[in-house]
């Protein structure tokens, strides 16, 4: 802890030259900056000892999303406090989570005065963390106040575990500082166990994401997704979710292709971030397509793609969907949550890299409720299969949200490990 305490301080003061016009440039930045570093008093400090669950960004949040609703609901108001990391994942925090706004606030940057700070401030009767963002100098605080600690719905990628193994000194005592560890899979709780951490830490919970719409009333209006986007309802659409820099040109090539085939195909293109959304919505008019932002959607019928240029808003749009693309798995970066188009019924199709999924991919791929291309051309190919063959791809939605369904209980099993490492 004292070269990790070291390293961070050199790497600061070296940095300080870069890191203010670094923040100075950038809106975002200058946003979230101040918040991290305790500027403003940003901490509540509230009447009892709630506890804190901490999201990286977007992602974790609506993860998160389900076990803040049931804890909220045995806890009352202030008795759960949430923090995030990013600025997009406090906008989408305070837009879904029923805490007051004020209780949910950026997570501090890692420095030991810092975090004792916060700590102190908001006084936690125990910490849970969600999926990633573990931080030595804050969980050896809570050590130091004897705060327990949850990691739950953590997970260990193939890549994450090679990493963390050349440096298991640092890791297994960061990681045995967790009461309890929740964990996904079987496999991860091998992962963890490999790297040191005691096997009666580790509890094998399932995958919260599964939750995501169990219980909302998303599901209910899913139906009239096309008609919100102004779109008949034989319109066929084909959303492109998450979408890294690396993959909107492929997809873009991939949309035109579609669109020979079905000359009548709509498209919902996410960038993964969503600043990217312009340069998207001008690559594909560059391509001959009335693209536009879907802030400013003047009617769908009007146009043949929208890009989506807000946060939050793709998971309730896989319902409009007919053919779904993850991102991030053609551009190698792990993929993304293939369960959105599931708790729909909607059929997904992703590249060769679903790394951070693995486990969920895997029983898509093997119920039919997915399909594996190895690239581009591929996408093209089973997408306008899909397309083509309409009792096909509802026979593979299904089969996908059988999947869905059929993994339920995480919540459960989560709230259960909170209360036992509690008691």
């Amino acid at each position: 802890m004292t070269l990790y305490t070291t390293l961070l301080r050199v790497a600061a003061l070296l940095g300080l030259p870069l890191i203010i016009p670094w923040v100075l440039l950038s809106a975002k930045r200058r946003k979230t900056v101040p918040g991290r570093l305790g500027l403003g008093n940003p901490w509540p400090r509230l009447p009892q000892r709630p506890i804190w669950i901490h999201a990286l960004s977007v992602g974790e949040v609506l993860s998160a999303a389900p076990l803040a609703n049931a804890l909220s609901k045995t806890r009352g108001p202030g008795g759960i406090v949430f923090s995030v990391s990013t600025l997009t994942g406090l906008e989408v925090a305070r837009k879904t989570l029923p805490l007051d706004p004020r209780h949910i606030f950026f997570f501090p940057y890692d420095f030991k005065r810092l975090v004792r700070k916060a700590v102190g401030v908001v006084r936690p009767r125990m910490a849970v963390i969600v999926e990633t963002d573990v931080w030595p100098h804050f969980m050896g605080e809570l050590k130091r106040r004897r705060v327990p600690a949850v990691w739950v719905n953590a997970r260990l990628s193939e890549r994450s575990f090679r990493g963390y193994g050349r440096f298991r000194w640092f890791f297994k005592p960061l990681f045995s500082t967790f009461s309890k560890i929740a964990v996904q899979t079987r496999e991860d709780a091998r992962r963890f166990t490999a790297l040191g951490v005691d096997p009666d830490r580790i509890r094998v919970a399932g995958n919260l994401k599964f939750h995501q719409d169990a219980d909302s009333g998303a599901m209910a209006g899913a139906g009239d997704e096309k008609a919100r986007l102004g779109l008949s309802p034989g319109r066929k659409v084909f959303v492109a979710g998450s979408v890294h820099r690396p993959e909107e040109a492929a997809l873009a090539d991939v949309f035109k292709r579609l669109r020979g085939d079905h000359p009548d195909l709509f498209m919902i293109a996410a960038p993964r971030d969503p600043s990217r959304a312009g340069s998207l919505v001008r690559l594909l008019r560059a391509g001959g397509f009335r693209a536009g932002p879907l802030s400013e959607d003047p009617g769908a019928e009007k146009r043949d793609a929208v890009v989506v240029d807000q946060i939050g808003v793709l998971r309730r749009l896989y319902a409009a969907g007919d053919a779904a693309f993850i991102g991030g798995s053609l551009a190698r970066r792990g993929g993304h949550n293939p369960l959105e188009p599931a708790a729909f019924g909607k059929p997904a199709v992703f590249g060769p890299d679903m790394s951070d999924f693995a486990e969920i991919s895997r029983k898509l791929l093997e119920s039919g409720g997915a399909f594996a291309a190895a690239d581009a051309r591929e996408v093209y190919e089973i997408v306008s299969g899909l397309l083509a063959d309409e009792k096909k791809a509802r026979a593979a939605g299904k089969k996908a949200r059988e999947v869905f369904d059929q993994n339920q209980g995480a919540l459960d099993r989560v709230l259960e490990i909170i209360e036992t490492a509690g008691s």
